[in-house]
């Protein structure tokens, strides 16, 4: 709600304006020109500066919205049969509100009465989220104290439980859906008179249940009468214009004077194809054509309305609509379309109104663009093939560019793929006419290959800590282009870092830097100092991890003995531990961003060389797992021991890189030398070096590259 917009019209100006920036993807300052427009139309004096009221407005509803789709989707029948637990997370607000970081981890079933009150967001400007959760989380969470409800004493100042502001203790997916599903029942059933006389009282009183209750009659009519498309009587249409594309088909006129394209596939289930591509597109905030299916002489047409106020664009000028392209990335990826762009750039158009609209998507899931078949599988290979020039040289001239010019909008481009819900996507399938297991079937793939991308961005923020990305956003004004393996050994490296260490200077003064670089210097002379016991331990509160030491704990638990040095460097350094722990919480993000920049998404390899004994305890199944933190070597060959493993790793695995220059580290060892850094003494005398990583000890997939001192 807008308070003090009283007036009908202009709170269904701002409704529109909400609800373009919700589904088109608009940024704030997008939001604000709309904003703008509609406070001189209507003449509105409000409270507050501009910034701050268009802010409360705009992140309000864009934040409520989320989490009313997101309880949905985490009450899914599918969702709950794996994750039938919600976790509590507290945002990462500057000024956290003590209640809401209390609340942080608390694990309850996802039907526990505690989530009506609690569930978020619980206030204005409120940042926090809800998690799917597992029953073995919520085990450890009873271990923990977190796993039953805490008390909710009501607050007498505001009605609502303590540590929510008034008015915020609801659950606003619940009522989102409510009234909603006693509108969609009972205009289901009622005869068409009665039903429009509804339609009118809803009008009048409700805007957006207007919408609902329309979409739902919509749907009733053409179950009544599936020939119904876009005009009443086709054999009343004039052809106008020839086939278009490779499949049968022409420009008709109805007798209206709109106009239409008809596309005859030879095998109908294409036509099906595209009809449901064209829906998930949509629901991925791409513009689509207006489509229907309908009989033509006993055969199956795909009709579309014809657009006059589109325009066709060459390779560079997709390139120049990079937020829109993103949303295609993925859209496309999801529904495995290798035919995105066209042979001839000629699939993605752009409108008047400067967004792009995908103008054919037939060849999607099992088919390709000229009616070959293909598998629809749940590995997403193209995230990589549709980037690959030999494979697919017209999509990777747009996308490469897209995303080396800013390689966080791949991982932005994606964020539309949480709003999906399955029980929507089954449908737009059945929709179409698939049958039932092949609706299901197609359904569960688009599912899992959804799953596969918000695993490889880390869409649910499980592989960074609470709060992450407070400082990412400074960062990066520093650059946001792909980095190449050229640029990681020149001078960049080290710009980056000297900017680095002046906002650590500006937020924590010059104590700060000196204590970074002491700290990862300690470690680099042995990561069982007082200083790795500081960063063993951030890695266990910070991101769940065990804490672990090479050669054991002399006498102490590894954790005791974690919180012991933990302890020590708070006392010499006189800094309580929270700031400590902010302190490699900033080089954390820092070093997420600079290999961010280096490897993009894609999973790279790193070498750890070890002793027979460690290959042994460490490395099961094709897998690799030691350590609270563990350092890993770039390239092979730095040190003498007998066994190595090549580990597949990705950004989020790594606190720390070495690849910025020996000022920071000491840390050259035998090994290639491949930087321009002036060597120290130890790497003149060798004539080596090595680039070194601090990998966090989560399991990942490794091969052996060395066996008894030979590689192979």
């Amino acid at each position: 709600m807008i308070a003090g917009a009283y007036k009908a019209d202009l709170l269904a100006d701002f409704r529109g304006a909400v609800e373009k920036a919700i589904t088109q993807g608009k940024t704030l300052e997008m939001f604000r020109k709309d904003f703008d427009g509609i406070v001189a139309k209507h003449g509105w004096s409000y409270n507050g500066s501009r910034n701050w009221r268009s802010e409360v407005i705009y992140s309000t509803n864009i934040r409520t919205s989320y989490a009313a789709g997101r309880w949905e989707q985490l009450q899914d029948p599918d969702v709950k049969k794996f994750y039938g637990y919600l976790e509590y997370r507290h945002g990462d607000s500057r000024v956290p509100r003590p209640q809401h970081l209390a609340w942080n981890g608390i694990i309850l079933p996802a039907d526990d009465p505690w989530w009506d009150s609690h569930y978020v967001p619980n206030g204005w400007g409120c940042k926090c989220r809800v998690l799917a959760a597992t029953k073995q989380d919520h085990a450890r969470a009873l271990k923990d104290g977190l796993g039953k409800a805490p008390p909710s004493p009501i607050d007498p100042k505001t009605g609502e439980p303590v540590g929510i502001d008034k008015g915020w203790g609801y659950n606003v997916g619940k009522a989102a859906q409510a009234k909603y599903k006693v509108l969609e029942s009972a205009l289901e059933r009622l005869p068409e008179d009665i039903a429009q006389a509804l339609l009118g009282e809803i009008e009048a009183r409700d805007k957006e249940a207007a919408k609902v209750a329309r979409r739902v009659r919509r749907t009733v009519q053409k179950k009544a009468a599936p020939a119904a498309g876009a005009a009443d009587d086709i054999r009343l249409w004039k052809k106008v214009g020839e086939q278009k594309g490779s499949n049968p088909g022409g420009l008709y006129e109805a007798p209206d004077k709109q106009r239409y394209y008809v596309k005859f596939y030879t095998d109908e289930n294409q036509a099906r194809t595209e009809f449901a591509a064209n829906a998930v597109y949509k629901m991925l905030g791409v513009e689509m054509p207006e489509l229907a299916l309908r009989d033509w002489d006993g055969k199956l047409a795909l009709v579309s309305r014809w657009r006059t106020d589109l325009k066709a664009m060459k390779a560079a000028d997709m390139i120049v609509h990079p937020d829109d392209m993103a949303r295609i990335f993925h859209a496309s990826v999801l529904t495995k379309n290798w035919d995105v762009v066209g042979l001839e750039f000629d699939n993605v158009l752009v409108g008047k109104n400067g967004r792009l609209v995908m103008i054919d998507a037939g060849g999607s899931f099992k088919y390709r663009a000229r009616g070959g078949a293909k598998a629809y599988e749940a590995a997403v290979d193209e995230v990589k093939t549709l980037r690959d020039a030999r494979m697919n040289p017209q999509s990777a001239s747009v996308f490469n560019a897209v995303f080396g010019k800013n390689v966080w909008l791949e991982r932005e481009g994606a964020e539309g793929l949480l709003n999906l819900n399955k029980a929507e996507v089954k449908k737009v399938f059945e929709r179409a006419g698939f049958a039932k297991a092949e609706a299901k079937d197609l359904t569960d793939t688009l599912w899992k290959r959804r799953q596969a991308l918000i695993d490889r961005y880390d869409l649910e923020n499980r592989l960074v800590p609470p709060g992450f990305g407070k400082h990412l956003e400074e960062f990066k004004k520093w650059g946001v282009t792909a980095l190449s393996e050229q640029e990681a050994t020149d001078s960049i490296p080290l710009i980056v870092r000297e900017r680095f260490e002046q906002y650590i200077e500006r937020m924590f003064g010059k104590e700060g830097v000196s204590a970074l670089q002491r700290w990862f210097n300690e470690w680099s002379g042995s990561s069982q100092s007082v200083a790795a016991g500081l960063v063993k331990q951030w890695t266990e509160e910070r991101l769940g991890l065990n804490v672990t030491y090479h050669s054991g704990s002399k006498g102490m638990t590894a954790r005791n003995l974690a919180r012991t040095h933990a302890e020590r460097v708070s006392k010499a350094s006189k800094l309580p531990r929270e700031t400590l722990f902010n302190l490699l919480d900033a080089e954390f993000e820092f070093h997420q961003y600079y290999l961010r920049r280096l490897h993009g998404y894609e999973e790279f390899s790193v070498v750890r060389e070890m002793s027979k004994k460690e290959m042994s305890r460490t490395f099961r199944n094709g897998k690799y797992q030691y350590g609270t933190a563990t350092c890993t070597a770039y390239p092979a060959g730095t040190y003498r021991n007998t066994e190595a493993l090549e580990i597949t790793a990705r950004v989020e695995d790594f606190i720390k890189t070495w690849r910025q220059g020996p000022r920071y580290m000491r840390f050259y060892h035998a090994g290639e030398y491949t930087g321009k850094e002036a060597l120290p003494d130890a790497g003149k005398a060798n004539g080596m070096a090595e680039h070194e990583y601090i990998f966090l000890g989560r399991p990942r997939e490794a091969r052996i590259i060395k066996k008894n001192g030979s590689y192979f």
